[in-house]
């Protein structure tokens, strides 16, 4: 009967842990049937002389210390399985969430969010108006030069050539004011890059400017990447001429 009792148990510890906890009920009532046999038997087999209100108060008592481990062991298997389920969702969550992250187009959103930085600058054109003026094509005026010559602007031009070109032949340009838009586009979506870091520092550093006529003037990104566009759109469509024939 010991035999048998311990088999039982050293299948049930072996189990414990990869049951369902609707499983581990039934296996836990089996184990608090079997200590109760094995404490009738160990009492019948010492030959104790108990009457039966002894021998039922014994067992009771075994029943009661069993039970008692039983509902500590259930009441860790609730917990895991609680804590289990949190893991679930959350593992659930996770993985819904790289799935919307793999669809998401995120260096499309990215440029679509520097094309409305340009729109907007053309709402508002201080730039265009303080740093170039209308000559059929726009072009820069001696402020602007003057901003451009500060920047190193060709320099920067030469460097990053062929990132600013590959963004605006991405887009598709189809006459020359596209490739103006993008040519500003292009330069703003360098600004969160390393190569935009020297020409922040510029930014930073560079104290007010006065204007010519006498108004007082902090030089801004945008207006950086104003004056760098223009001469981009130039570079651009040299390569390109058939875009000005359009």
């Amino acid at each position: 009967m010991k035999d048998i009792i311990e088999e039982n148990l050293a299948a049930y510890f072996e189990h414990e842990y990869k049951l369902k906890w609707k499983e581990q009920v039934r296996v836990n009532l089996r184990l608090c049937g079997l200590f109760a046999i094995f404490a009738v038997c160990s009492i019948m087999h010492k030959g104790k002389t108990m009457n039966v209100i002894e021998i039922i108060c014994t067992v009771i008592g075994a029943v009661a210390t069993i039970l008692g481990g039983v509902w500590y062991i259930l009441s860790k298997v609730f917990k895991m399985g609680q804590t289990s389920g949190r893991i679930d969702n959350i593992e659930k969550s996770v993985t819904k969430l790289e799935n919307v992250m793999d669809r998401l187009p995120c260096n499309v959103h990215r440029d679509d969010i520097t094309k409305i930085k340009t729109v907007l600058v053309e709402k508002y054109p201080k730039s265009s108006s303080i740093f170039s003026m209308k000559s059929s094509p726009r072009k820069l005026n001696p402020t602007g030069e003057k901003l451009f010559a500060a920047i190193n602007g060709e320099q920067f031009l030469k460097e990053n050539k062929d990132r600013l070109f590959g963004y605006i032949s991405d887009n598709s340009p189809l006459v020359a004011l596209d490739v103006e838009q993008l040519s500003n586009a292009a330069c703003l979506s360098l600004v969160s890059t390393p190569a935009f870091n020297s020409l922040k520092n510029y930014v930073y550093n560079e104290p007010t400017w006065t204007l010519p006529d006498g108004k007082q003037y902090d030089i801004t990104i945008n207006d950086v990447c104003f004056v760098l566009g223009l001469r981009l759109r130039d570079m651009y469509l040299s390569e390109h001429p058939e875009l000005s024939k359009k």
